[in-house]
């Protein structure tokens, strides 16, 4: 853990990626990245990575480094290990399987797909780029709409970090209750952080109203506010 903190600590100061490192590697291959360089500064101005929220950015960065041990990579250091998937498909068990191509998590992540193109009425490419690295075309969104859609993309992956070594995945259900969540500690660190800046406020409400306008026609997912947040003023 330590570690790990160190790193993190020397990520967010650093202001400049000329190195390329294996994580960076495994990822172009897994995703067929193609100019390294490019695609990893617009990673790194990602506004997950300059989020207000710690829990936001420590996932992100956990995530991008390829934090979470997988079972092939556990197998590597125990030969009792076994280095099939934990929900139990059958397939090894690699960083991008575990978190996108297992059948079980793909199906998750294609329900959180049909969602998220229902909350903000637009086309988005189901691409573990956009959904696991936030790595995005500019031109597909406005800057508050793709900082609103890269948190629902974050929640649930948050999610299915929560469930890593169980043989079971998420519930849609669920990750709406984390969406709650992220937006309670968004709304904190904002109040927190930036009550100096004039209506930072309104800068939250703009972020987040193509959600509660989504919220407003179903008012079911309101009911799916955890109970700790239900305190909170949200408009």
């Amino acid at each position: 853990l330590t570690g790990f903190i160190s790193f993190c600590y020397r990520l967010l100061r650093a202001r400049s990626w000329s190195q390329i490192t294996s994580f960076q590697r495994a990822w172009a291959r897994d995703c067929q990245l193609t100019s390294l360089e490019t695609d990893w500064a617009n990673i790194w101005s990602s506004p997950l990575f300059r989020s207000r929220s710690l829990s936001v950015k420590a996932h992100f960065i956990k995530i991008t480094t390829r934090w979470y041990l997988t079972p092939k990579k556990l197998s590597f250091f125990s030969s009792s290990a076994d280095s099939l998937c934990w929900k139990g498909c059958g397939h090894i068990g690699s960083f991008l399987h575990c978190l996108w191509s297992c059948p079980f998590v793909n199906k998750f992540w294609s329900q959180v797909h049909y969602q998220v193109k229902t909350i903000t009425k637009t086309q988005i490419p189901f691409d573990p780029k956009l959904f696991l690295l936030d790595l995005w075309d500019a031109s597909l969104f406005s800057s508050s709409d793709r900082e609103m859609i890269s948190l629902l993309l974050l929640s649930a992956s948050q999610l299915l970090a929560l469930f890593w070594k169980s043989p079971r995945v998420p519930t849609i259900k669920q990750w709406y209750c984390k969406i709650w969540e992220t937006m309670a500690m968004d709304k904190v660190s904002d109040s927190i952080l930036c009550k100096e800046i004039p209506n930072y406020e309104s800068c939250f409400m703009e972020k987040w109203l193509t959600f509660f306008s989504f919220v407003e026609k179903k008012p079911f997912v309101k009911r799916w506010i955890p109970k700790k947040y239900r305190c909170l003023s949200w408009y």
